[in-house]
């Protein structure tokens, strides 16, 4: 590990624990040099046809083809973009079009579940999609979904695209994927299912994932990798009826208009490399922070819960309910402390309204809100454990349970 990557990161001289890598997390040394070298070098359009362009070119081709490997797909499925949220909206919007069965008012053609992130739910929104319901710990429910499935092919309803994402970004709940594709395909075999991976590629395995779904989206910063590139996966089949959401020159075979973003590209290539050969290691380490942390907490109170615990779940994302504490006061008490940590989605923040994902989960407002969540990452040891759980333990000095 780069020394460097093991500094806290410092307001005014003092030293910070970070506990949010769900919102981003810091990229990795060599691809900071990476990128730097890139910027500075390789200015030249790789769509040019001259011989400094067609060597560009070739260098982002043999990125795709190292992203491929780590996204267990084909080099000719990627379609790079400028992250998550694009990737998610392109592939709703693309999968979704007008080529495809049409839905009406009451059979829409998309389904998704109730606990994805907003990039996927307002697009799906906007389509009058139909939303699984999610069960108490947090999962999909696939009792549910299958009954939309049987209610729709009752009535000859058409089906166009199911979106479930992997990794639940507020909870780390994991998501029944692959039974959902299962499900889907034997009421609706020419019906697309898409998976958001964004959270996922850092921490599971995400081959059975890939080897059923029809699309995929990924974001580099949340593996390593820089701010403002992504990719999304669309499969042969799936390509045929896809629709792009950026319309303008030839780039990415005509799937997504607008000049590569080649450095930045090339540093998610190199990171989805790194984070897939430290995945095994460094999700055993996590796992064991994590153990740390929850007996810690068990130690202040045995009040404080956690999300999803009865759940499949990623250890290193961890949703802390704290009884009678509203959880933005906690954020700001913490990060007077110097503890960075967040309420959910970092995309949510300032948001009056509670999490959707808890509320899909059953939980009034008032409860929804009196949550923290503690996003562990490979900058992370056992003594900001440790002092995390000191300075909790502090601001929650004056309250009873």
């Amino acid at each position: 590990m780069n020394g460097r990557e093991t500094q806290s990161i410092g307001d005014g001289g003092g030293k910070r624990i970070y506990f949010d890598h769900c919102a981003t997390t810091p990229m990795y040394g060599e691809v900071r040099e990476l990128l730097i070298a890139r910027l500075c070098d390789d200015f030249k359009n790789p769509s040019g046809l001259y011989r400094s362009s067609r060597s560009l070119r070739r260098t982002l081709d043999d990125a795709r083809e190292k992203l491929a490997k780590e996204f267990c797909c084909q080099d000719t499925d990627i379609i790079f973009t400028s992250g998550g949220t694009e990737s998610d909206n392109a592939a709703i919007r693309g999968l979704a079009g007008s080529n495809g069965p049409p839905g009406d008012g009451e059979f829409p053609a998309v389904i998704v579940s109730g606990v994805e992130h907003e990039a996927v739910l307002k697009p799906a929104q906007f389509l009058g999609a139909s939303v699984i319901g999610t069960l108490p710990d947090g999962t999909a429910d696939l009792n549910h979904l299958e009954d939309l499935l049987k209610v729709r092919k009752r009535n000859n309803a058409g089906l166009r695209l199911v979106s479930m994402m992997a990794v639940n970004n507020e909870t780390g709940v994991i998501q029944p994927v692959p039974e959902a594709v299962a499900l889907v395909k034997s009421y609706y075999p020419d019906a697309f299912v898409h998976s958001d991976c964004v959270q996922a590629f850092s921490s599971v395995d995400i081959s059975k994932i890939a080897a059923g779904a029809d699309a995929l989206s990924f974001s580099a910063h949340k593996f390593g990798g820089p701010i403002g590139v992504g990719a999304l996966v669309v499969k042969k089949e799936a390509r045929k009826t896809f629709m792009p959401l950026m319309r303008g020159g030839q780039q990415e075979n005509g799937y997504r208009a607008g000049t590569e973003n080649l450095p930045a590209i090339l540093g998610m290539a190199e990171a989805a490399f790194i984070c897939g050969l430290k995945k095994p290691t460094e999700t055993k380490r996590l796992r064991l922070l994590a153990e740390r942390l929850d007996a810690g907490l068990k130690s202040i109170s045995t009040h404080i819960s956690l999300v999803g615990a009865n759940s499949v779940k990623v250890p290193q994302i961890m949703l802390l309910h704290i009884p009678g504490a509203a959880g933005d006061e906690l954020c700001y008490l913490l990060d007077l402390e110097g503890v960075e940590v967040s309420t959910g989605s970092a995309c949510a923040a300032g948001a009056r309204e509670p999490s959707h994902v808890l509320t899909a989960m059953g939980w009034d407002k008032k409860r929804a809100k009196q949550v923290i969540r503690v996003s562990l990452g490979r900058t992370n040891t056992e003594a900001e454990v440790d002092a995390f759980l000191t300075k909790l333990r502090k601001v929650l000095g004056g309250l009873t349970f």
